[in-house]
């Protein structure tokens, strides 16, 4: 492992601590107050300076992240509102942001009605709490790496049986967090199965020095009005922060490279985020953002399909589904880099 300034090998490093908890490791924790009381969380942390909370109760998301006391990601007034108190409360009483709001399986965008079924917004899984979670710690050589696994389950009475799988990977030296997801239909018919990776950003790394990139864009449309727009203004982050503005973004590769990538810069804070997704699972990419005062949060969303009614999306023959026992797998790096000392705080 590469440390300080020095490389170690295993014997190394067990020569010089008493516990891997000294340098990197996990705790599982439980919210004790309010609408979080009983939700069950693991916080994971390395020695390169990355501290995640991985959220088993809401289906294997990830809640806040820093790196050397930074905080990364944006956090609504919610908290990580534990499952019972949501069964019947719409999208926006229990988004916590974070690094990951999953949403589907059974519906991403607006609620809607299909049939006799109602789909609530961005669907439940973010809601629905993971089985078989297991935490793991071990040396690969004289590398330590870190994995939390959950499976979740997306089901009905009715015969529908989705389930996610989900890794999570840290490295004890890394900068980067690996997520990998595999939905599989263990049902006996064919499945819609929609997810999208509601990627939170907020300050300091959001500011009026930040820029966002993405590679091999074609274009750029503007979901509200249906037109296209500059690749620039979908790039800059403007303080609009006395104005209730919503953006909803999405582009259109070039290409349909093996990984598409998005890159989050802020020079001067010295920090840049970068976010690479499997491109040909995921083939869209969509930005919200929201500048009004108590909000100021940027969200990059990775998705296998269009932010717009299930029925919709069905009409226009675009529903992703799975088949009776097929499997789909999706990955999702996050890392962050220092470029500069920074010290111009936003």
């Amino acid at each position: 492992m590469n440390l300080f300034g020095h490389s170690y090998t295993r014997q190394e490093l067990e020569a010089r601590i008493g516990s891997m908890d000294q340098l990197c490791g996990f705790k599982k924790l439980q919210c004790t107050e309010g609408l979080e009381n009983g939700t069950q969380a693991i916080h994971m942390w390395n020695a390169a300076g990355l501290q995640l909370w991985v959220l088993p109760d809401r289906g294997m998301d990830i809640g806040r992240v820093h790196f050397k006391g930074i905080p990364l990601t944006w956090s609504s007034r919610t908290g990580y509102v534990q499952p019972a108190y949501l069964q019947q409360e719409g999208w926006s009483k229990g988004f916590h942001g974070g690094l990951l709001a999953t949403c589907g399986l059974n519906n991403v965008g607006p609620l809607c009605r299909d049939g006799d079924t109602f789909h609530e917004q961005h669907g439940s899984i973010s809601r629905t709490p993971a089985s078989a979670v297991v935490c793991q710690g071990v040396w690969q050589d004289d590398d330590y790496v870190m994995t939390v696994s959950g499976k979740v389950h997306d089901a009905d009475s009715k015969g529908r049986h989705l389930q996610m799988q989900r890794s999570i990977r840290l490295e004890g030296d890394g900068l980067t967090v690996s997520i990998v997801d595999e939905a599989t239909n263990l049902g006996l018919q064919s499945e819609p199965c929609m997810i999208q990776y509601h990627m939170n950003f907020g300050f300091p790394l959001i500011g009026p020095d930040a820029s966002l990139s993405v590679a091999g864009v074609r274009r750029v449309l503007d979901r509200g009005r249906q037109e296209e727009i500059e690749r620039a203004r979908w790039g800059s982050f403007p303080l609009h922060l006395k104005q209730p503005e919503v953006l909803y973004y999405g582009c259109e590769y070039t290409e349909a490279n093996e990984w598409g990538g998005a890159v989050v810069a802020n020079p001067g804070l010295g920090l840049e985020a970068s976010i690479e997704y499997t491109h040909k699972t995921l083939p869209h990419l969509w930005r919200w953002n929201q500048f009004t005062d108590g909000l100021h949060v940027c969200a990059i969303e990775p998705s296998n399909c269009l932010v717009k009614p299930r029925t919709s999306a069905k009409a226009e023959g675009r529903l992703p589904v799975l088949e009776p026992g097929q499997t789909e797998r999706y990955g999702i790096r996050f890392s962050i880099k220092e470029t500069s000392i920074g010290g111009n705080m936003p």
